[in-house]
């Protein structure tokens, strides 16, 4: 979880695309750095090639984007278990 703008739930899906950017970067911030920057728009894209790649799941969970608010998203990793015996 983190303390940034937050993601707009029509936003949420896409955030896994590659080159998607959400917002604007002057809004961009961890919650205690604004830094102002824009990323190559690839690191949430290779996370969830790798995690499908596995048969598992990843999502986003943010209550909305409000950089007044600061509220933040939670991002998830499912992974399957193998059983080592079987």
């Amino acid at each position: 979880c983190d303390k940034g703008i937050g993601i707009a739930e029509t936003e949420q899906e896409a955030v896994f695309d590659k080159f998607h950017e959400v917002g604007d970067v002057a809004e961009h911030s961890s919650g205690k750095v604004a830094f102002q920057s824009r990323g190559a728009g690839l690191g949430l894209s290779i996370v969830k090639g790798i995690v499908d790649l596995h048969g598992g799941a990843v999502w986003v969970e943010s209550p909305g984007h409000d950089p007044d608010r600061m509220p933040g998203s939670t991002f998830y990793i499912l992974l399957p278990v193998i059983d080592p015996n079987a």
